[in-house]
């Protein structure tokens, strides 16, 4: 072999090193995306089931009925310090939290209103009449505001996107051999 084609044979050799180490580094960082993913929905449904959390979100329905009183808004905006505030600037916050992170993404979209675009939309329509009010009161022109889109796709992904997952899934060949298998011993029938 001359010097010529050895060289080419080394540079392919490389050229093949480099894209296999490129095409591993790449599949590492997926995974990694995938895993800080599976952590922030983790934490979330954490974070969601616990009690005080679950009590916040019964808070809200109260709370919308409330806010249909026009003294008790005209009281909910000039008491920025008061129980009801602290209870909806906490549900703001913990939603906004997760909201930020859908948006930057640091967390799928698809992943966390798979299950919970319908809680999410409920909190929403159940508070959304107090932003107004809490923005003039310090929550600042901006508050809330990760929130709200985070709402206004969840209702988007819940009216047309859940339909279509379900499609999917009446597809999905595992699910159509589980709807045909007895349900006692697990044989066709």
């Amino acid at each position: 072999m001359d010097s010529a084609t050895i060289g080419l044979v080394a540079s392919l050799a490389t050229t093949l090193i480099i894209a296999v180490t490129a095409f591993a580094a790449l599949r590492q960082i997926r995974h990694n995306r995938t895993a800080n993913e599976l952590q922030i929905y983790l934490r979330f449904v954490d974070e969601v089931s616990t009690p005080q959390m679950m009590d916040s979100i019964r808070w809200t329905h109260d709370f919308a009925k409330r806010l249909k009183d026009p003294e008790y808004r005209i009281t909910f905006a000039r008491d920025a310090e008061g129980e009801d505030h602290r209870r909806f600037s906490g549900i703001v916050r913990f939603f906004e939290r997760y909201a930020s992170l859908v948006i930057v993404s640091g967390i799928s979209e698809h992943l966390l209103f798979f299950e919970y675009a319908g809680l999410i939309s409920l909190v929403w329509e159940n508070i959304y009449e107090a932003f107004p009010l809490a923005r003039s009161t310090g929550m600042g022109r901006y508050g809330g505001r990760a929130f709200e889109h985070l709402a206004v796709r969840a209702q988007h992904y819940a009216k047309n996107e859940m339909l279509r997952e379900y499609a999917r899934l009446e597809r999905d060949p595992r699910i159509v051999a589980l709807e045909s298998a007895n349900p006692i011993t697990g044989e066709d029938d």
